[in-house]
């Protein structure tokens, strides 16, 4: 017979798909594409109330340029929202490993749909929290 930390966990497995998110950069200032590279991908570091922190290539761009963001959030193949924004950048510092640390303030957007999807990621965080949650409190 299963205990409830193992019924827990196959229910969160089941319900719990992952998310593909496709982000697509832009700078406006220099006119040009900041395309992810094989050792500099475009990543995510943090999502922030009005604006993001993203892990950029190094030399694509500098503080108080503008970039446009294009995002696509899927789930197994099916978009579940789409968010564009012309953001600006507000502080940029080249971390050790060589990325561009980039804290991106927007400035053209729809609040509505960035709240969708702040939400999106703060039920995975949670139901991620339950888990880790109940799978403790099962060993102790």
């Amino acid at each position: 017979m299963k205990d409830n930390s193992e019924n827990f966990v196959e229910k969160f497995a089941e319900g719990f798909q992952s998310f593909k998110l496709v982000l697509t950069v832009k700078n406006i200032t220099s006119n040009r594409d900041i395309p992810g590279r094989e050792h500099f991908p475009i990543t995510v570091a943090e999502f922030i109330d009005k604006g993001l922190i993203l892990n950029l290539p190094p030399l694509t761009c500098a503080q108080g340029h503008q970039l446009m963001l294009d995002i696509n959030l899927s789930k197994e193949k099916k978009e579940i929202l789409h968010f564009s924004t012309t953001a600006k950048i507000i502080d940029l510092e080249t971390n050790e490993h060589g990325f561009n640390r980039v804290s991106l303030k927007f400035v053209q957007y729809d609040p509505l749909i960035w709240k969708k999807f702040l939400r999106i990621f703060e039920t995975c965080q949670e139901e991620l929290q339950e888990l880790l949650d109940t799978l403790k409190n099962e060993n102790k």
